[in-house]
Parts: structure tokens; sequence; C-alpha cells
């Protein structure tokens, strides 16, 4: 690894022992080394639920947060 900074070269780390800047690959004493590519898995989890099931969700919240703050000892009440 090279730091594109003070051109310091160290075998390992993200950052410059020198400087502190991010390292850059050293393509000139490895060419044919690359970092493996990580790509993200975005899929859907299986149980999903709709916008308007989770809107529902947040208004029924919302509703009873509101009404514990209007009326704190009904927290106590309800079961």
């Amino acid at each position: 690894m090279k730091c594109p900074t003070c051109e310091n070269t160290q075998t390992t780390g993200t950052f410059c022992g020198q400087c502190g800047a991010k390292l850059q690959e050293d393509t000139s004493t490895n060419p044919s080394s690359k970092s493996p590519s990580i790509t993200p898995d975005l899929q859907a989890p299986a149980a999903s639920i709709t916008n308007s099931e989770w809107m529902n969700k947040v208004e029924d919240f919302w509703n009873y947060s509101r009404s514990l703050l209007k009326q704190p000892l009904e927290a106590f009440r309800s079961t």
C-alpha cells in the first residue's frame, strides 16, 4: 500500500503510519492484485409489510403516545 500524500509504503493497514492519510493500493509493485468486491444483499425480507400497513401502525403508535401525553395516568389503568 502506498500513501498518496507522503509516498510512504507499508504492507498492512488502511491509513498511513506517518501522515494518517487513506492508503491506496500500490499497483507498481503488484499489478495483478485486486481487492475483492463486496456486494451487499439487498433483497427484501421474507415477511414484508406494505406501505399502508406500515403507516397504519405508525398512526396507531402516534395516537397511543399522544393519548398518554394528554392523560398519563391512563397508562396505569390499561392492560
